[in-house]
């Protein structure tokens, strides 16, 4: 071979070298979605994983103006487009919408193959609603992250003032349905006609579906199901259902009916004029996010929390007391640039060290304001306790009544139920807030209003899955 030509191949050769060097040592980019504005904890935690994974760089952010809806769609769209991110925080109820559609990843061989790994997600360590919410038809589509659970809130103060106490004098939530519309009579003010009918509500002792209780719950605590186990029939319409309706219609006409209610409820504002923390409201379910709430703008308010109160006959045949979780999760969609680049970021915002840099930063802005923090519930069960331990327990600053009340939210998360999971979750979800609606406005009784949005359901729930090739449920009529 001329020398001329054993020169060129060995400078080809040496520049194609190069330049595979340069390529391994450039750093790999991945996009990272945000279902929320990047914050100081979220950059804190990001810097961190960049200094111990010097080949990766992480462009985080939200993908355009927050919208919990809209990002959802947003994110959807981008994947269907080809412009998926690398990875993406997701709300786990729209998990199933996404895993049907084609859009996400399926993360069981991941899982397996790092199970052994100290910083491999363990699936057993997660609350099992929070862990049920991300799959899919046997599948595992996202990793939970945060968790958020509903309790009763109660004003001590009134309920004390009103008699409703124990043997020693302490307030005494109310434990079941029965009991709950009696403290919701007595810790209200009412203006009443010389007939005795309610005119006007000063204050009220309890508003059914003021907070964050929805009709979900009220079916749950009554032992009902808005879905059958295989997720292919709607049982709106189910007795347990018509029952747990009828109690919140009910005790929405003794407080003075719908109307009358929710014009009470029109005057309603928040943050330090939230009526709650004003003494308006006596009792509401909502979620363990107000416990910040309470802390930031009123932290001398006297109050308890509990669980939310079942019928009669479930606590006298001994079942436990139960909430419902929500939250976010992380998922790698398809057409994901650098998957194994994004399941290592999926490891480290999963750690226990990872959520504590967060929630310092919280801390820390807290403090900045002279405000109390409490921190968030996490859908791990080792990493809320450890939250609970280095925020709460080992803070003297915190009184008694954040400990318990944290407490009783951490420890009904082992008792949660979670929304349907459904591809049709929204369209779900919609019709349980209009079938609550229609009842308590007497648009109908509660059987016919149940009976029509169950058939609304079931109609959607059909078209979804002869659109996606499934036979029909056995029975099931052509919509």
């Amino acid at each position: 071979m001329p020398l001329s030509r054993t020169l060129a191949l060995l400078v080809a050769l040496h520049a194609s070298i190069a330049a595979h060097a340069a390529a391994a040592e450039r750093p790999v980019t991945i996009r990272y979605f945000l279902g929320w504005t990047l914050g100081a904890g979220d950059q804190d935690v990001i810097q961190e994983f960049e200094r111990r994974n010097p080949g990766i760089k992480v462009v985080a952010g939200l993908p355009a103006s927050w919208d919990a809806f809209a990002y959802g769609q947003r994110l959807l769209r981008a994947i269907a487009d080809g412009d998926s991110p690398d990875l993406a925080a997701f709300d786990r109820w729209g998990v199933a919408l996404g895993a049907a559609g084609g859009a996400f990843m399926a993360l069981d061989g991941l899982l397996q193959r790092d199970r052994e790994r100290p910083d491999g997600v363990q699936p057993d360590e997660f609350y099992p609603s929070c862990w049920h919410e991300v799959q899919w038809q046997g599948k595992t589509y996202a990793v939970p992250s945060g968790a958020d659970n509903r309790a009763l809130y109660y004003n001590r103060k009134l309920l004390c003032a009103a008699g409703l106490v124990d043997a020693k004098g302490e307030a005494r939530p109310p434990r079941t349905w029965e009991e709950l519309d009696d403290y919701a009579l007595k810790l209200s003010e009412l203006t009443r006609d010389a007939q005795g009918a309610i005119t006007g509500i000063r204050r009220i002792g309890f508003i059914p579906n003021y907070g964050n209780a929805w009709f979900y719950f009220y079916s749950w605590l009554n032992d009902g199901q808005l879905l059958s186990p295989d997720g292919r029939r709607c049982t709106l319409a189910a007795p347990e259902n018509v029952e747990a309706m009828q109690y919140v219609t009910d005790l929405y006409d003794k407080l003075g009916g719908a109307r009358l209610v929710y014009a009470f409820q029109s005057t309603f504002q928040g943050a330090e004029l939230d009526p709650f923390l004003m003494g308006r409201v006596a009792m509401k379910i909502d979620g363990n996010w107000v416990l910040g709430g309470i802390a930031r703008f009123r932290p001398a308010l006297d109050f308890g929390v509990a669980p939310a109160p079942m019928p009669r006959k479930r606590l006298e045949a001994g079942k436990p007391y139960i909430s419902w979780a929500g939250g976010w999760s992380w998922v790698i969609p398809k057409g994901a640039r650098h998957p194994e680049e994004a399941w290592r970021l999926i490891r480290w915002l999963a750690s226990e060290e990872a959520t504590r840099i967060v929630h310092d930063a919280a801390r820390e802005a807290n403090q900045a304001q002279g405000k109390l923090f409490i921190p968030g519930l996490n859908a791990n069960k080792r990493i809320t306790r450890a939250l609970y331990r280095r925020y709460l327990d080992e803070n003297p600053e915190v009184e008694g009544k954040f400990r318990d009340a944290y407490q009783v939210f951490m420890n009904l998360l082992l008792e949660s139920r979670c929304r349907p999971v459904t591809p049709i979750a929204q369209f779900l979800w919609d019709q349980q807030v209009r079938a609550l609606e229609a009842a308590i406005y007497h648009q109908g009784s509660v059987k016919e209003v149940l009976a029509k949005h169950a058939g609304e359901v079931q109609r959607e729930l059909d078209r979804c899955h002869r659109a996606r090739g499934e036979p029909q449920p056995d029975g099931a009529k052509e919509k």
